[in-house]
């Protein structure tokens, strides 16, 4: 009698918990509906979007042209359902951020700002140690948005972010 309720209770709870997932993710995996859960959190029309796979995850980035700026929405899709979350969105490409991302295959650091020289490396200091990551650019042609090329150890957090150096392929700071 014991064990029957502890299955049921366990039956239940993880339907319950697929339940809540299930309506976190609720925007399906195209380009209208990415469009209109942007427009949602802009309350602005927006002109014109690219996506972008991060790494063969279930992560993806969408930069957007609104009005004469430029952003990007980081999206979260689920196993399940393919549907998508949102996770955050900038309104502003040229603003200095950086942020880490978070998806099924490792982190990823996200950078964009309004830099003079294309960045090629950055170097987060964490405490006596220095972590050096390449990045790239997405898109040549949108510039300002770049990523880690390879994953970042799972101990770095975003207070860690706070000391970090951009350099270009010259070994040269980027400010």
């Amino acid at each position: 009698m014991k064990d029957t309720i502890i299955i049921i209770i366990s039956i239940l709870l993880v339907f319950t918990i697929f339940f809540i997932i299930q309506r976190t993710y609720t925007i399906p995996s195209n380009v209208s509906a990415i469009t209109a859960s942007i427009q949602q959190h802009l309350e602005e029309e927006i002109s014109s979007i690219k996506e972008y796979d991060i790494s063969q995850s279930t992560s993806k980035i969408a930069i957007f042209e609104y009005g004469k700026k430029r952003g990007y929405a980081v999206f979260k899709e689920n196993y399940f359902n393919k549907k998508l979350k949102i996770i955050f969105v900038k309104k502003n490409i040229l603003e200095k951020n950086i942020n880490i991302i978070h998806t099924n295959r490792g982190n990823y650091i996200l950078l964009s700002g309004n830099y003079h020289r294309k960045i090629d490396y950055i170097v987060v200091k964490e405490g006596n140690t220095n972590h050096l990551f390449e990045v790239t650019l997405f898109n040549e042609n949108i510039g300002n948005l770049y990523i880690t090329l390879e994953t970042i150890p799972r101990k770095l957090t975003d207070t860690m972010l706070n000391d970090f150096t951009l350099y270009n392929k010259d070994n040269k700071p980027v400010y």
